[in-house]
């Protein structure tokens, strides 16, 4: 038997509904495209699909615990979509360092050690400073 025969037979089982004809079954490759991400969250389960009865709550339970899926609907939707085409850009701040210098660091036996010091050109201070703060530039 294919493994994809034998996919399509355990979800048949666990939803309890012989009719399903078709599964989709791949990996995700691990990338900083959010790409795939959004393909799975799209098939995010309501309820009513997990509480059929114990087995398959478990089931769902035990593949979906650790990760996290996100369906973005109403409202929601309207602002990651305007996010993600950065039409909400203007509510960011704009990142107050002048940097002038790029700085190596090392980390030496109990410390950081200073290992190079370059004075950025003009173009390298243009494409840095006075740039947006993304949410990943921001330590909490």
């Amino acid at each position: 038997m294919y493994q994809h025969d034998r996919w399509l037979e355990l979800w048949q089982q666990s939803t309890k509904n012989p009719l399903i004809t078709q599964v989709d079954i791949r990996r995700i490759k691990h990338t900083d495209n959010k790409k795939e991400i959004s393909e799975i969250a799209k098939y995010s389960a309501k309820n009513s699909d997990y509480l059929q009865d114990e087995t398959v709550f478990d089931t769902f339970y035990n593949t979906l615990s650790g990760k996290r899926l996100i369906v973005y609907s109403g409202r929601f939707k309207d602002a990651n979509t305007l996010y993600e085409t950065k039409e909400l850009d203007h509510y960011k701040d704009i990142d107050p360092i002048y940097y002038i210098y790029q700085i190596f660091y090392h980390w030496g036996k109990t410390d950081y050690i200073e290992t190079e010091r370059k004075l950025m050109n003009q173009d390298m201070q243009k494409e840095i400073n006075q740039t947006l703060l993304d949410e990943s530039d921001i330590e909490e």
